[in-house]
C-alpha cells in the first residue's frame, strides 16, 4: 500500500530530531524513577475525580437531603426530593467538569512528558552481512538481561567497510521509552546508538529535506472529498450524534472521543476494491495509534478502526513526522 508521507521512496521520514527529549533531560531520572512517578500521577488523576465527586455529594446533601424515604414522607414528597437531588446532580457536575478536565489535563500532560523521555542500557551489538545494494547492516543486539533486538543501520557503502573494520571499539548503547499498558509500566526498545572515536550512528532516520513540489503533492491530500468527508462526519457526529447515519453512528462509538476531537493527519490513501478509498490517518493531539477507515465512494463511512502498532513505530512516527503532527494549518 503506498504511504503518502513516503512519496516515492523518501519515507516522508521527517524532518526534525529536534524535540526529541535531550539526554540532560532523559538522565534526570532513572526509568524506576519515572516508573514511580507515573504510578503517582496515576493515582492522582483518581484522586481528582474521589475529590470533586466528595465535593458534589456534599453539595447535594447540604441543599437536599438524598436520604431513604422517611416513614412520615408521601411518596410524592420523597420523589420530588429525589428528582430534585438528580438534577442539583447534573447542575453541579456541568459546573464542576471545566475544573475536572482543567486538572486531569494537567497531570496526563506530566505523563505524556514522561512517555517521551528516552533512556539508555548498555547492549550488545552485531552487525550481520551488509547489503550493499539497499545501503544497510542488519543489526542484532541484546541487553544485560539477555533480551534480543533486530534493527537495522542505513549506511554508504564507502563508510561501511570501515565501520565493520572498528565495531570491536565501539560504544553502543540501546533507546528505550517507557509505555503503559492496562495500567501496567514497562520499557520497551526502540533505536541504539553507537559512537565509534568521534562519530555517532543511529538506527533513528535521517533528517530528510522535502522540497515544496513534494510538500504540495502531499498537502493536495487534505481536499481529496473522500478526506474532507471523514473530518466533515466526525464534525458532525461530536455535535450531535444522532445528525448522521446509523450505521456511521455505530462505526464512530466505537473510537475514543479524545481521538475523534483531535485534528488529524492523513498517513497514507489508496483506492479500495470494494469501492471508496482507503484512508489512514494519525490524530495529531494523541499520535499514539494509525487509525484506518473506509470511506464508501457515495460518501459514507463503512468502517473505522485502530490499527494494530507497537510503542517502538509509533515513537519513530512521532520523531520522523514531528513537523506534521505539529502542523495546525494543513491538517484537519
Amino acid at each position: 500500500m503506498k504511504n503518502l508521507i513516503n512519496f516515492t521512496a523518501l519515507a516522508f521520514a521527517l524532518i526534525f530530531l529536534v524535540g526529541h527529549t535531550s539526554s540532560q533531560e532523559s538522565a534526570s531520572l532513572s526509568f524506576d524513577e519515572s516508573k514511580r512517578l507515573i504510578e503517582k500521577f496515576n493515582s492522582e488523576l483518581i484522586g481528582v475525580d474521589k475529590e470533586i465527586d466528595k465535593r458534589i455529594e456534599l453539595e447535594i446533601n447540604r441543599q437536599v437531603s438524598i436520604a431513604p424515604k422517611d416513614e412520615f414522607e408521601s411518596s410524592s414528597q420523597y420523589v420530588a426530593r429525589i428528582s430534585k437531588a438528580a438534577t442539583l446532580r447534573k447542575q453541579l457536575e456541568i459546573r464542576y467538569e471545566p475544573e475536572r478536565k482543567s486538572r486531569k489535563a494537567e497531570i496526563k500532560q506530566k505523563i505524556d512528558k514522561i512517555l517521551e523521555m528516552e533512556f539508555t542500557k548498555p547492549v550488545k551489538l552485531v552487525l550481520q552481512t551488509y547489503d550493499a545494494d539497499k545501503e544497510y547492516f542488519p543489526v542484532s543486539l541484546e541487553d544485560s538481561e539477555g533480551k534480543s533486538y533486530e534493527d537495522f543501520l542505513n549506511i554508504p557503502r564507502d563508510e561501511a567497510r570501515i565501520l565493520k573494520e572498528t565495531i570491536s571499539s565501539a560504544n553502543v548503547v540501546g533507546l528505550y521509552g517507557i509505555s503503559i499498558e492496562s495500567g501496567r509500566v514497562s520499557d520497551y526498545y526502540f533505536s541504539f546508538k553507537m559512537k565509534i572515536v568521534n562519530k555517532i550512528y543511529s538506527s533513528i532516520p535521517p533528517v530528510l529535506d522535502l522540497n515544496q513540489k513534494q510538500l504540495l503533492q502531499y498537502y493536495s491530500v487534505y481536499s481529496e472529498r473522500h478526506v474532507v468527508y471523514l473530518r466533515k462526519v466526525i464534525n458532525m457526529y461530536l455535535k450531535d450524534r444522532n445528525s448522521i447515519g446509523k450505521y456511521e453512528r455505530e462505526v464512530l462509538d466505537g473510537i475514543d472521543e479524545k481521538y475523534l476531537r483531535s485534528r488529524f493527519i492523513v498517513w497514507s490513501i489508496d483506492p479500495f476494491l470494494a469501492g471508496g478509498q482507503y484512508i489512514k490517518i494519525i490524530f495529531i493531539d494523541h499520535p499514539d495509534a494509525i487509525f484506518v477507515a473506509w470511506v464508501y465512494r457515495i460518501l459514507e463511512v463503512r468502517s473505522f478502526e485502530k490499527e494494530e502498532t507497537d510503542e517502538r513505530e509509533m515513537r519513530l512516527n512521532r520523531i520522523r513526522y514531528k513537523a506534521f503532527l505539529a502542523d495546525r494549518i494543513h491538517s484537519l
